[in-house]
């Protein structure tokens, strides 16, 4: 992801997956997409890395900013993506050689599920790998 990365919720959100934190990030934000989609039927999702959890990226105030220089009005903001593990930086690692089997990435996924039913209970700023700020067209 570079730095913002916009997303029409009409579509699916993909990126290139190395590892579980992929797939958690995928899953996080699919269900961001879904749940705003159901809420509002269209409109854009801004995502950006979490400058306040990795350095990189804006903070969730910088990008409402940015957004509203360029004419946006901000209906909704707020962090996505908070696994309860930390993270690392994207070129410092490898795809690993566990995604590769089918079933294994399967149970994976249904226990990344678990987790993240219950990351409402534990987003904060600090936590978060994404932020993320959505406007209507």
């Amino acid at each position: 992801m570079g730095e913002v990365a916009a997303l029409d919720i009409r579509r699916e959100y993909a990126r290139k997956i190395n590892g579980l934190g992929e797939i958690y990030e995928i899953m996080s934000v699919e269900r961001l997409r879904k749940r705003l989609r159901r809420k509002y039927g269209r409109g854009i999702l801004f995502l950006s890395p979490n400058k306040e959890h990795s350095g990189r990226g804006l903070k969730r105030n910088d990008l409402i900013k940015k957004l509203k220089r360029e004419s946006y009005t901000v209906i909704e903001s707020g962090f996505v993506d908070c696994p309860p593990w930390g993270s690392r930086v994207p070129e410092a690692y490898e795809r690993s050689p566990f995604m590769s089997c089918s079933i294994l990435l399967t149970v994976f996924k249904y226990a990344l599920r678990a987790v993240l039913f219950l990351e409402r209970w534990y987003t904060n700023g600090r936590r978060a790998h994404v932020i993320y700020a959505f406007v209507v067209k």
